[in-house]
């Protein structure tokens, strides 16, 4: 397993995102989809509003699943051709997390729990 990068500007270093679990993702589309509207258009983000480090989450998965996680760390990923074709170059990001509250008024969808805190349920790993 790679982490592309242990130099940012961060704790620990690697990339902090707002990793969600699965069930949540799912929950997520159904209550979307309940609350469409004939003609109305609406773009959400999806997320718990928690953020977690790379480190933090494959160190959670090792300790459920009691195994020692092969992880090299390699340099920051290199950017796609089109992005590195333009004048200007794409900054790698550090930090990002959904802001939840755009799907929370209509849907009435809760933020999941965060990601680590569901990693610690041992079934939800196929190693």
């Amino acid at each position: 397993m790679r982490i592309f990068g242990d130099d940012y500007p961060t704790p620990d270093g690697t990339c902090i995102r707002d990793y969600i679990h699965v069930d949540d993702l799912a929950t997520a589309h159904l209550l979307a989809l309940d609350a469409t509207e004939a003609g109305r258009h609406e773009i959400y983000n999806l997320g718990n509003g928690i953020s977690n480090s790379n480190k933090e989450i494959l160190a959670t998965v090792a300790e459920v699943t009691g195994r020692q996680l092969d992880i090299r760390i390699t340099g920051r990923r290199h950017h796609t051709e089109s992005e590195t074709q333009r004048a200007e170059p794409v900054p790698s990001i550090p930090r990002s997390w959904a802001h939840i509250l755009a799907i929370a008024r209509p849907t009435g969808c809760p933020p999941g729990d965060d990601c680590a805190s569901k990693a610690k349920h041992p079934e939800w790993f196929l190693i």
